[in-house]
C-alpha cells in the first residue's frame, strides 16, 4: 500500500477528483486550488476563494469549467487554469453548498443544480439563463443528479428540509414525479449509482441515525439494507464496481481529549470484504480515482482529508481479483530482422561479408497489445511479468493497454547476408519466443489485468528464416523440432508469421508510414576483376526520424487458456497480438546499428546503390534497391538482384 500527502497541501473539505485523477479542492485558507494526483502542476485558480468543495465539469460545448461557492455564497464558474480565466457569476445566484452540474444532450444545455441560500432546490443553465425552482421543493444539502437508465431524463435526489426525508424528483419547474423513497430520512447528500448487472438504481445514504444504508430508488423503498452494520458521519462514495467508501463514526483519543473523527473505511455493497484503508482517519467523504497500475498492481487511489491534520492525502488500494488464470500462446514475435545484401559464389571469398550488428545502441523489438483479443466492454490493463536474458519487458509510454518488449543494451544480435548477389528476403529472420505466458486476472468493474512473461525460468527463443517458413529451403532439424514442440501449425502459423514481413515474397511496394527512408545510401559494386575480392565497407546507420502516423501489424496465435478466465477472450483458444509504432508517434527514436556491406561478385549487373529504411514497428533496418531498377529481377521468391 502506497500513501502520501499530495504536494504538501491541506484542505478544508472533501476533494473533487476529475478525469485523469486531477484534484480540485478547497485549501484550509479557502483558496480554490488544483493539483495532479502525483503532486505536479499545482496552482491556485486565479485569486478565487470557496466556502465548500468545488465541482469540475467538462461539457461538450465549452470544455472544462470549475463551479464553486464563493466565500460570500455567490455561485461562480471559472476555467481551471492558473489565471482563473472567464470567471463568471452564474445568473446572480447564491448557494449554501457545492453545486452539481450535468449536460442535457437533448436540449444541448449545461444544467447547474444547487441549494439556494434560502434552501430552495434550484436549477440554472450554465450561462445563467433559464433559472427555475424545481417544484416547490427545499433541500438541506447539495442535491445529487442521476440520469434515468431507461429514458435518460434527469432525476434530482435530495434531502428535504421537513424531517430530512429522502426524496427524488424530475429536474423540471413543475417538480414532476416527486417521490419520497420509502420512509427514509438522511443527514446528508445521497449518492446514486446503477447496478449494471441488474439494471437497478440504488441510493446510498447516511441515515439520520448515522447508519450506512442503501435502497432501491422506488416509492416503496424496496431492498433497504444496512450495509455491513456500519455507521457513517458523512455522505458515502460508491465506485462503479460496487465498493462503498465512507467516513466512520469512531472516536479518536488524542491524549486525554476525545476527538469525534471517523476511520477511512471501504466495504463491498453487499456488506462483505470490509477493511480500514491503512490506519487512516478522514474528516469528510473520501473520493476515488480511476483504476490504474500503481507499483505494478492494479489499484486505485483513494483521496481524503486527513482527520487530524487536514492534509490532502492519497492512498492506493489494490484491487481483489474475481478470477485468475493463464493463457499460453504458441509463440510471440519479438522482432523482424531484415538481411543485408549478399555476395555471390563467384567471389574468391566464397561467402558473404555483409552483416548487420544490432548492438548496444539498438533496441529492436516492438510495442504490443492484446486489446483486440479482449471482449467488448472489458477494460484491459496490460503489464509485464519480468525481464529475461537479452530482452527487456517494460510498460508502454503512451498507454496502459500495451507493453514494450525490446532487446537489452547488453545483448548483441548479428544477422549476416546471403552467399548470393543481391537482396534475398528469404534470409530475413523472425525472432520467436516459444514459451510466452499471459497471467490474467479479472476484477470488478469489467477490468482485466494481463501480465506478459514466460513459461519457465528462461526464454526459449528461435531465429527462423523466411525461406524456411516458405519451404524454399528445408528448416534446420533442431529448429523444426522446437517449433513442432510448441505446437506451431506448418500452414496457419507459418503464414501468420510471414504476414508481418511484407517483403517475404520479394520486392514489394514500401509502406512509407511503417518504413521510414533514411538518408544513408550504400555503394554496392562488383570488384575490378574476377580474381579480386569484393568491396567491403562498414557504416553506422542511425534513425533519428519521428514517425507521425500510427501503423499496426496484427497476427493471431492459438493458445491454451485456463477455464477460470476463458470468457475474457473474443475467440476462445486464440490470442491476437497487435504490434505498433505507437511509442514513435510521440517521441523521436534515435537508434543505430553497425552495417558491414560486402559488395557483389564479379560480373554483377544489378543496381549499385542500396537504400535503407527504418521499420518503425519492429525497430530494425530494411535494405532495398532503388525503384524502378531495370537490372533488378526477382529470382527465387523473396530475392532481389542478379
Amino acid at each position: 500500500m502506497t500513501q502520501n500527502q499530495i504536494g504538501f497541501n491541506t484542505t478544508s473539505s472533501s476533494p473533487f477528483v476529475a478525469p485523469g485523477d486531477v484534484i480540485y479542492f478547497r485549501g484550509t485558507d479557502d483558496r480554490l486550488l488544483r493539483i495532479n494526483s502525483d503532486g505536479s502542476d499545482s496552482y491556485a485558480i486565479g485569486g478565487n476563494y470557496t466556502s465548500s468543495s468545488p465541482f469540475a465539469f467538462s461539457d461538450p460545448l465549452e470544455g472544462e469549467w470549475v463551479y464553486f461557492r464563493g466565500t460570500g455564497d455567490e455561485l461562480w464558474k471559472v476555467r481551471g487554469d492558473s489565471d482563473g480565466t472567464d470567471l463568471t457569476r452564474i445568473g446572480g445566484n447564491s448557494t449554501s453548498s457545492t453545486p452539481f452540474v450535468t449536460f442535457d444532450a437533448t436540449a444541448q444545455e449545461v444544467h447547474v443544480y444547487f441549494q439556494g441560500t434560502d434552501n430552495r432546490l434550484l436549477r440554472v443553465n450554465g450561462d445563467g439563463s433559464g433559472g427555475i425552482q424545481i417544484g416547490t421543493n427545499y433541500t438541506s444539502s447539495s442535491p445529487f443528479v442521476f440520469g434515468d437508465p431507461v429514458d435518460g431524463t434527469e432525476w434530482v435526489y435530495f434531502r428535504g428540509t421537513d424531517h430530512e426525508q429522502l426524496w427524488k424528483v424530475r429536474g423540471d419547474s413543475a417538480g414532476t414525479d416527486l417521490t419520497q423513497i420509502g420512509t427514509n430520512t438522511t443527514s446528508s447528500t445521497p449518492f446514486v449509482t446503477l447496478d449494471a448487472s441488474t439494471n437497478e438504481v440504488w441510493v446510498y445514504f447516511q441515515g439520520t441515525d448515522n447508519k450506512l444504508w442503501k435502497v432501491r430508488n422506488d416509492a416503496a423503498g424496496s431492498g433497504l439494507f444496512h450495509i455491513g452494520g456500519n455507521y457513517t458521519r458523512s455522505s458515502p462514495y460508491v465506485s462503479d464496481d460496487g465498493w462503498v467508501y465512507f467516513q466512520g463514526t469512531e472516536i479518536y483519543n488524542e491524549g486525554n481529549e476525545q476527538v469525534y473523527l471517523g476511520k477511512l473505511w471501504t466495504v463491498f455493497n453487499d456488506g462483505t470484504q470490509q477493511s480500514q484503508i491503512g490506519d487512516n482517519y478522514t474528516a469528510s467523504t473520501p473520493k476515488v480515482g480511476a483504476v490504474q497500475f500503481v507499483g505494478g498492481q492494479l489499484s486505485r487511489w483513494v483521496y481524503f482529508q486527513e482527520a487530524l491534520t487536514n492534509n490532502l492525502m492519497r492512498v492506493s488500494q489494490t484491487e481483489n481479483a474475481l478470477a485468475t488464470g493463464t493463457a499460453r500462446p504458441k509463440y510471440y514475435l519479438l522482432t523482424v530482422l531484415y538481411a543485408p545484401p549478399g555476395t555471390g559464389a563467384r567471389s574468391p571469398v566464397a561467402t558473404s561479408n555483409s552483416l548487420v550488428d544490432y548492438g548496444s545502441s539498438s533496441a529492436t523489438g516492438t510495442t504490443t497489445t492484446i486489446a483486440d483479443s479482449v471482449k467488448d466492454g472489458l477494460t484491459l490493463q496490460f503489464g509485464t511479468d519480468k525481464d529475461n536474458v537479452g530482452w527487456q519487458f517494460g510498460s508502454s509510454s503512451t498507454t496502459t493497454s500495451s507493453i514494450s518488449i525490446q532487446k537489452m543494451e547488453t545483448f548483441d544480435i548479428k544477422i549476416p547476408g546471403p552467399a548470393a548477389d543481391g537482396i534475398d528476403h528469404n534470409y530475413d529472420a523472425f525472432v520467436l519466443l516459444l514459451n510466452p505466458l499471459l497471467t490474467v486476472a479479472q476484477f470488478p468493474g469489467n477490468n482485466v489485468q494481463v501480465a506478459m512473461g514466460v513459461d519457465g525460468p528462461t526464454m526459449n527463443i528461435q531465429y527462423v528464416y523466411a525461406g524456411w517458413l516458405k519451404g524454399v529451403m528445408p528448416m534446420a532439424l533442431g529448429v523444426q523440432q522446437q517449433l513442432d514442440a510448441a505446437g506451431l501449425d506448418h500452414q496457419t502459423d507459418y503464414e501468420q508469421i510471414l504476414s508481418t514481413n511484407p517483403f517475404h515474397s520479394g520486392a514489394a511496394a514500401i509502406d512509407t508510414d511503417r518504413f521510414v527512408a533514411l538518408p544513408e545510401s550504400f555503394a554496392y559494386e562488383p570488384p575490378y576483376s574476377q580474381n579480386d575480392a569484393p568491396w567491403l565497407a562498414t557504416y553506422t546507420v542511425q534513425n533519428t526520424t519521428t514517425a507521425t502516423k500510427e501503423v499496426t501489424v496484427e497476427y493471431t496465435v492459438g493458445a491454451s487458456v485456463s477455464f477460470e478466465i476463458s470468457d475474457f477472450l473474443k475467440v476462445g483458444g486464440s490470442v491476437t497480438f497487435t504490434d505498433s509504432n505507437k511509442t514513435a508517434t510521440t517521441d523521436t527514436v534515435i537508434e543505430s546499428a553497425a552495417v558491414t556491406v560486402g559488395g557483389p561478385s564479379f560480373g554483377y549487373e544489378g543496381a549499385t546503390d542500396i537504400l535503407v529504411y527504418w521499420d518503425s514497428v519492429y525497430h530494425s533496418f530494411m535494405f532495398t534497391f532503388p525503384t524502378p531498377n531495370p537490372k533488378t529481377v526477382v529470382g527465387k521468391p523473396g530475392r532481389e538482384g542478379k
